[in-house]
């Protein structure tokens, strides 16, 4: 779940300029700092070398901990389908490059 989560903040993020508290200077800014905190969490160290589809099984048993998880789940974002296991869910393209940022990812591609 902790990388879900890490998933939902990374998108809903926001950056108000006027914010005189606010310590970057845009939101690509914000996301890269709350990326490089992440990725020093002891909680995403299991992942730092995993294969894709590894992190896709624990991407997927994450949002899919609680039982109404569909009634609040963003299907589009998260790529899910009715009928997706934990074997056929696969995330897009563009989250697997912010979820490789967050986790701190040092695996290959191949």
């Amino acid at each position: 779940g902790y990388l879900y989560r890490r998933i939902e903040e990374y998108y809903e993020m926001k950056y108000d300029p006027k914010d005189v508290k606010e310590e970057c200077n845009s939101l690509e800014e914000k996301r890269e700092k709350f990326c490089k905190e992440q990725s020093t969490r002891f909680a995403l160290k299991g992942y730092k070398t995993a294969p894709r589809y590894m992190i896709e099984v624990a991407l997927y048993e994450g949002f899919t901990e609680h039982y109404y998880f569909e009634d609040f789940l963003d299907k589009k974002k998260f790529n899910y389908h009715k009928g997706d296991d934990k074997y056929s869910y696969t995330m897009t393209d563009e989250m697997w490059e912010i979820a490789k940022k967050i986790i701190g990812w040092e695996g290959t591609e191949e």
